[in-house]
């Protein structure tokens, strides 16, 4: 019975991701089958329990300041950047921006405190790309989201291996598949209106 919250949670943060209006229920149903798959092999090692370790309150930290990044380079996208960045970073901001309201949700739950901005590092980041515009802010963009993503997937993917709770860890199985996806984008230079396409 344990596993049927967890589940839930998964079920309720899919659909607040989903990609399209159009294609949500489908590929919520297809995603959350295959993702009780993942969490049932991943989480056999360490059984689900309520309660937080200190891998679980690491990644609700870098999860909360990754996601506001990808939510703030988004935005500067649409403004300064080429048509592919301005399609990718709108496609960024709705998407994390959803993932971190239902990680504050969780962090509500357990009482945890999430940092209210980005780190330096992210600054720093969005400053460079704010002096951009066109092509060059492309190349540059294309590039952090690169290495944004790849960063993002190993945390979450530590996540799934080593955390405790299963809110949490819920989460982490949740936003792999999405990550992925992502960095799928990122490589080939398409958006999820291609992607509904077939492009």
């Amino acid at each position: 019975m344990r596993l049927s919250s967890g589940a839930l949670l998964v079920a309720a943060v899919l659909g607040a991701l989903s990609v399209a209006p159009s294609v949500a229920q489908d590929s919520t149903i297809h995603s959350r089958s295959s993702l009780t798959v993942a969490s049932s092999a991943d989480m056999e090692k360490i059984p689900p329990k309520n309660g937080l370790n200190r891998a679980d309150r690491m990644f609700m930290m870098d999860a909360a300041i990754a996601n506001r990044a990808e939510v703030k380079l988004g935005q500067l996208a649409q403004n300064r950047g080429g048509e592919w960045s301005r399609e990718f970073g709108k496609d960024m901001a709705r998407e994390h921006g959803q993932a971190l309201e239902e990680l504050k949700k969780i962090a509500g739950d357990k009482g945890v405190s999430l940092p209210g901005d980005i780190d330096a590092k992210h600054k720093h980041a969005y400053m460079m790309l704010s002096q951009l515009s066109g092509s060059a802010f492309d190349r540059a963009y294309r590039s952090m989201m690169l290495k944004g993503h790849r960063e993002v997937l190993g945390k979450v993917q530590a996540e799934m291996r080593m955390g405790r709770d299963s809110m949490v860890r819920s989460y982490a199985v949740m936003m792999e598949p999405a990550v992925k996806m992502h960095l799928k984008m990122a490589q080939e230079q398409t958006t999820m209106m291609d992607m509904h396409h077939g492009g």
